[in-house]
């Protein structure tokens, strides 16, 4: 077809260096876009209410499962210790508690906060817990669980 002397049946396409520009703009958004992502998904920066400035606890909760019941009261025993000690030499450790399922009394959670995450290596390379965790290691429990950051959103109290 014809209009006002130019073909319009032949669609226009775009040449070899107007594909590359649009290629090198969309891979260059992407990189952008994981960058920033990256950046606001570690546990280095904090999540908190707005108008706190209270720096997040570093936090762990560690789920245990026990095959006999003897093993849970056995590591009951060396959990209290464990904590006595945090509670008597470890300042920066906020809370260190532990909780026992009410559905499965095999299963026992261990919920550990501290004032930052050096406060968690520095208790973690404590000469007390290196002979703690090979005891708890021979119990030949399921350990699982998963490190936090808190949000200063809510409350925790004592």
């Amino acid at each position: 077809m014809m209009l006002s002397g130019k073909d319009v049946t032949r669609p226009v396409r775009p040449s070899l260096k107007t594909w590359g520009i649009v290629l090198s703009a969309t891979i260059l958004g992407i990189c952008v876009a994981i960058f920033a992502w990256g950046q606001y998904t570690t546990s280095e920066v904090p999540i908190t209410a707005k108008g706190n400035d209270e720096v997040p606890a570093f936090t762990l909760a560690v789920t245990v499962n026990f095959k006999e019941l003897d093993d849970v009261e056995l590591f009951i025993d060396m959990f209290r210790d464990m904590a006595q000690y945090c509670r008597d030499h470890e300042p920066d450790t906020l809370s260190y508690d532990m909780f026992r399922s009410d559905k499965d009394p095999k299963q026992v959670l261990i919920f550990e906060r501290y004032r930052a995450r050096k406060s968690y290596i520095h208790h973690r390379e404590s000469a007390v817990f290196k002979n703690f965790r090979p005891k708890f290691a021979a119990l030949g429990a399921e350990i699982g669980g998963m490190s936090y950051v808190q949000s200063n959103i809510g409350y925790m109290q004592h």
